[in-house]
């Protein structure tokens, strides 16, 4: 609701319903992976379980701030122990990286929240040489081996079924990507993903969400599922990360992906 009085001002009163359960709640960014963890959660999985399965939805539907090329941190309540446990799954830089790679720009700042000292061509933010050894994979792996109770393959199929139709274009989807468009157009494979001739793609009113292909996402996940999660780090996903990384200047490792 939103009122506006006789000076222009705008006053915001925002409501949300409050949700309750004694069964369990998730929360997530996106309303479809929390929707996947609930499903979880009511087919008898624990927190966890309900975890790993949105963690791997959201990458999908939301994949502008979570993938399976990130990282994270999980916190852990066993209540009958009355204990946390963490699982830190925090990116790490290539062994072999160079700060040479990253020259400073004198004088400038980097003009986010931050601040830091600008590197040339903003290489520490965007592109191959923004991207650390990816943990997401791996933390998931282990939340799972260490607290969950539903078969791996079984948490991540809803997310591979995801992948299957593509990224729903919704206003939000729209916004995220125009605010990106610009560093977006300068390699082609986040271009072809994301844009359409250089522009964010937008949903027509009235008309059903259209949806983007995500490439090999699906194959991807659905790989991870029947082999496991290892394969990331040191089969086949693996060796192509690092041909990939290789490419475009990265210097992520064969041994850097094995490590984690």
């Amino acid at each position: 609701m939103v009122r506006f009085e006789s000076d222009l001002a705008q006053h915001w009163s925002l409501r949300k319903p409050a949700a309750e359960s004694s069964d369990g709640a998730i929360a997530s960014q996106n309303a479809i992976a929390a929707e996947i963890g609930a499903r979880v959660l009511r087919d008898g999985g624990n927190a966890v379980d309900a975890a790993i399965a949105a963690s791997f939805s959201v990458s999908v539907v939301e994949p502008w701030m979570s993938g399976l090329g990130g990282g994270g941190y999980m916190l852990v309540y066993l209540a009958k122990e009355r204990r946390v446990r963490v699982i830190d799954f925090g990116m790490v830089a290539p062994k072999s990286l160079n700060p040479e790679d990253y020259p400073l720009v004198e004088g400038q700042g980097s003009g986010d929240l931050f601040q830091w000292p600008a590197v040339l061509d903003d290489r520490n933010v965007y592109g191959y040489h923004s991207i650390a050894v990816p943990t997401q994979v791996a933390g998931m792996a282990l939340a799972h081996k260490r607290f969950a109770t539903k078969p791996w393959a079984d948490l991540i199929a809803p997310a591979a079924d995801l992948a299957d139709g593509g990224l729903p274009i919704n206003w939000f989807a729209t916004l995220r990507i125009t605010a990106a468009a610009k560093d977006l157009h300068k390699f082609h494979t986040s271009s072809d993903v994301y844009l359409d001739d250089g522009q964010a793609p937008t949903a027509d009113q009235g008309k059903p969400v259209p949806r983007r292909s995500m490439g090999k996402l699906a194959s991807t996940l659905r790989r991870l599922a029947k082999v496991g999660a290892r394969d990331f780090y040191e089969g086949a996903i693996a060796e192509k990360l690092v041909l990939d990384a290789e490419a475009g200047g990265n210097r992520m490792s064969a041994q850097d992906l094995a490590a984690v």
